[in-house]
C-alpha cells in the first residue's frame, strides 16, 4: 500500500488549482460571446470580475459595451471587470464619462489608479453639465490628486462662481484648497467669498485652511469676518488661521477679543486652540491665557497651556503664576490640569527652573494620578541641571506602577552623564532582569546605562537583545538605543526597520499595547529613531512608507514634529494607500495632542 505524504497532497492541490485556473480561462471566450450577443450580460460580467487578471482578453468587449448605449444597465458590473483587468490610457475617457451613472465607486477606483493620466478626462467630465453625484466623484478624485490637480483650477473656479441648486459650487470651492500652493491664483476669489459672509464663506475658509501657510494672503479678510458680531462660520475661519500658523500673527487682537468675550465658551475654545500654532507671535495674549489656569473646562485649560508653552522663553513672565497654580490645585482622579501646566513650564525652558521643587513634589505625592506623575517624569530631563532631579527619578524605580518605572528609566537615560547617581540602582535591576528573562525591561535598563556611562556590558546586552530578543518590542528598543549610541552603524537601523515591517497587523490597532508605549517613548526620546522613520517615509516602496506611517501614528503626540512631512505625503504621494496612511497618522497625532481630529 502506497503512503500519502504531505508532499503528495501539496502536489495534488497545486495540480487541481492549475486545472481550475485553466478551466476558468477557457470559459473567457464564451463569456465574451455572451457580452457581444447581449445574452445574460450581467451574469457574464459578474463571472469575469471573479476571474481577476485572467479576464484581460475580455477587456475590449467590456469597453465596447460601456461605450455603446447597450451598456447603461450594466455600468457598475462593467467597471468592476475593468477594475481587475486594468484600463489602457486611451480608454480612460470612456470610464470618466460613466462617472455618476451608478452609485458604486469602481469608476473612481480605476481613475485613481491612473493618477495624472486621468486628469484631462476628469476635467472634461466636470465641464459637462451633469448630476451632482458625477461632480462629487470628480471632486473626490481631484482632492486625492492634490497639487497634481493644478490644471483643474480654472474649471473649479468657474464652477465655484456659479450658484447651482445641487450645491456643486460649494464642493468645488472646498476642493480648491487641496491644490495647496497651486491654489494661489484662486485666493482673490476665496477672499471675496470670505468677506461676503454668505453660505460660501464656510467652503472658502475650509479651502484656505487646506492651503495652510500658502493661504496667508487671506488673513486680513478672515480677521474682518471674525470682527462681525456672530460670524456664521467662526469655526472654519479660526481653523483657517490655525492652519496658516505664525503668518496669521496679525489676528492676535481679534483672537484675544474672542477669548475674552465669548459667552457660550464654544468659540472661545476654538480661539484658544488657534493661538497655539502662532507660538511666540501670540505673546501679547499671555495675560488672557493665564486666566484659564484654573478653568473648570479642560477644553479651555488645555489649549491655553499649550499656547503658553508654544511661546517658549517669551512666556517667562508666566512662570510664577504657573508655579503657584501647581501648589494650589487639588489632585483629580481624572485628567489633572497640572499635566498641562507642567508641560507648559517644560516648554518655556530654563526660565522655568524655579518651578522644579513644585514639580518634583508631584512625583512623590500618593494622591497624584499615575498619568500626571508620568507626564512629570517625562519632562524632568529638561531640568537635568537642577538639584534632586536624578535622585527623585532613582527613587521612582521602586514604584508599583511599571509604566512609571519605565518612564523613570527612560528619563535617567535621556539625562546622560547627569544621571550617574542612578548607576548602581540601574545595574542591579539589569542583572535581575536578565536573570528573570524580562527582555523588554533589560533592553530599557541597558539602554539607560549605555547612555549615562557608555557601559560596555550594557552595550553588549543591547547587541544581544537586538539580535535574539524574544519580542518585537525588545528587539526594537535595543536597536534604537544602539542607533543612538552610534548613528553611523547601519546594523541597528536595519534591525529597527525589519522589526517594524514585520509587526503583526493587529498590534497596530492596539494603541495601548506595549508596542504603542515603546514606540511613543522611542520616537519622543530618540532623534536617530525619528531619522530612521523619516528615511522609511522616503522609501521607494509604498508598503514601507505605509508601515512607517503606522509606526508614527502609534507614537502619537511624540511624533508631532513629523506632522509637516506627513501632511506633505498626504497631499503629494503618488500611492493612494500611502496618502490614506499618512492622513490617518496626521489625525492620530492631532487627536493625541488634543487638536481637532480630521482638519488638514
Amino acid at each position: 500500500m502506497r503512503l500519502v505524504t504531505p508532499l503528495t497532497v501539496i502536489a495534488a492541490c497545486t495540480l487541481l488549482h492549475s486545472l481550475a485556473g485553466a478551466l476558468e480561462a477557457a470559459s473567457v471566450p464564451q463569456l465574451i460571446r455572451q457580452i457581444r450577443q447581449r445574452k445574460e450580460t450581467r451574469s457574464a460580467l459578474v463571472e469575469l470580475a471573479k476571474l481577476g487578471p485572467r479576464a484581460i482578453p475580455a477587456r475590449q468587449a467590456v469597453i465596447e459595451l460601456l461605450a455603446g448605449g447597450h451598456g447603461r444597465p450594466f455600468i457598475e458590473e462593467s467597471l468592476r471587470v475593468l477594475l481587475v483587468t486594468g484600463v489602457e490610457e486611451k480608454d480612460l475617457s470612456i470610464v470618466a464619462k460613466r462617472l455618476g451613472g451608478t452609485r458604486g465607486r469602481s469608476g473612481e477606483a480605476i481613475l485613481r489608479r491612473a493618477h495624472k493620466a486621468a486628469l484631462p478626462h476628469i476635467i472634461e467630465r466636470l465641464n459637462q453639465p451633469d448630476s451632482a453625484y458625477a461632480h462629487q466623484a470628480c471632486f473626490r478624485l481631484l482632492a486625492q490628486l492634490g497639487p497634481d490637480a493644478k490644471p483643474a483650477l480654472p474649471t473649479l473656479m468657474d464652477i465655484g462662481r456659479k450658484k447651482v441648486a445641487n450645491g456643486s459650487h460649494h464642493r468645488a470651492i472646498w476642493t480648491i484648497g487641496y491644490l495647496r500652493e497651486g491654489a494661489k491664483p484662486a485666493l482673490p476669489m476665496l477672499r471675496e467669498l470670505i468677506r461676503a459672509n454668505g453660505r460660501e464663506q464656510k467652503s472658502a475658509a475650509q479651502a484656505v485652511a487646506r492651503m495652510g501657510p500658502h493661504g496667508a494672503a487671506a488673513v486680513p479678510d478672515i480677521i474682518a469676518a471674525l470682527e462681525t458680531e456672530q460670524p456664521a462660520s467662526a469655526y472654519e475661519l479660526l481653523k483657517a488661521l490655525e492652519a496658516i500658523g505664525p503668518d496669521a500673527a496679525a489676528a492676535v487682537p481679534v483672537l484675544r477679543r474672542l477669548v475674552q468675550s465669548d459667552d457660550n465658551g464654544q468659540v472661545r475654545g476654538f480661539a484658544l486652540q488657534t493661538l497655539v500654532p502662532l507660538g511666540p507671535a501670540a505673546v501679547e495674549a499671555l495675560p488672557d491665557l493665564l486666566g484659564f489656569v484654573d478653568s473648570p473646562r479642560l477644553d479651555h485649560c488645555r489649549p491655553a497651556m499649550q499656547a503658553i508653552g508654544a511661546m517658549g522663553p517669551k512666556a517667562a513672565d508666566a512662570v510664577p503664576q504657573l508655579t503657584a497654580a501647581l501648589d494650589r490645585q487639588g489632585f483629580s482622579s481624572g485628567v489633572d490640569r497640572r499635566t498641562y501646566i507642567v508641560q507648559a513650564l517644560a516648554n518655556i525652558g530654563p526660565a522655568a527652573n524655579p518651578s522644579v521643587p513644585s514639580i518634583l513634589k508631584i512625583t512623590t505625592f500618593d494622591g497624584a494620578g499615575q498619568k500626571l506623575r508620568r507626564s512629570v517624569v517625562e519632562v524632568l530631563p529638561r531640568f537635568a541641571d537642577q538639584p534632586n532631579v536624578a535622585e527623585t527619578l532613582t527613587g521612582l524605580l521602586d514604584d508599583s506602577d511599571f509604566r512609571l518605572r519605565n518612564a523613570s528609566i527612560e528619563a535617567l537615560g535621556q539625562m546622560g552623564p547627569k544621571g550617574r547617581p542612578a548607576l548602581k540602582a540601574l545595574n542591579d535591576r539589569l542583572r535581575q532582569a536578565m536573570k528573570d528573562r524580562r527582555v523588554i525591561d533589560a533592553a530599557l535598563l541597558a539602554g539607560a546605562l549605555a547612555r549615562i556611562s557608555n557601559d560596555r556590558n550594557a552595550i553588549s546586552t543591547l547587541r544581544l537583545l537586538s539580535a535574539t530578543g524574544k519580542t518585537p518590542e525588545s528587539r526594537l528598543r535595543a536597536a534604537v538605543h544602539l542607533i543612538e549610541l552610534n548613528p553611523n552603524d547601519p546594523k541597528p537601523a536595519l534591525t529597527m526597520r525589519a522589526v517594524i515591517e514585520k509587526i503583526d497587523q493587529r498590534q497596530w490597532t492596539q494603541r495601548r499595547s506595549d508596542l504603542a508605549v515603546d514606540l511613543k517613548q522611542i520616537v519622543s526620546m530618540s532623534m536617530p529613531a525619528r531619522e530612521t522613520l523619516t528615511r522609511m517615509l522616503a522609501d521607494r516602496r509604498p508598503e514601507t512608507r505605509i508601515v512607517a506611517c503606522k509606526a508614527i501614528a502609534v507614537a502619537g503626540s511624540a511624533a508631532q514634529d513629523m506632522l509637516p512631512t506627513l501632511i506633505k505625503m498626504m497631499w503629494e504621494d503618488r500611492d493612494p494607500d500611502v496618502r490614506k496612511a499618512a492622513d490617518e497618522a496626521v489625525n492620530w497625532i492631532r487627536y493625541d495632542i488634543g487638536w481637532t481630529k480630521g482638519l488638514t
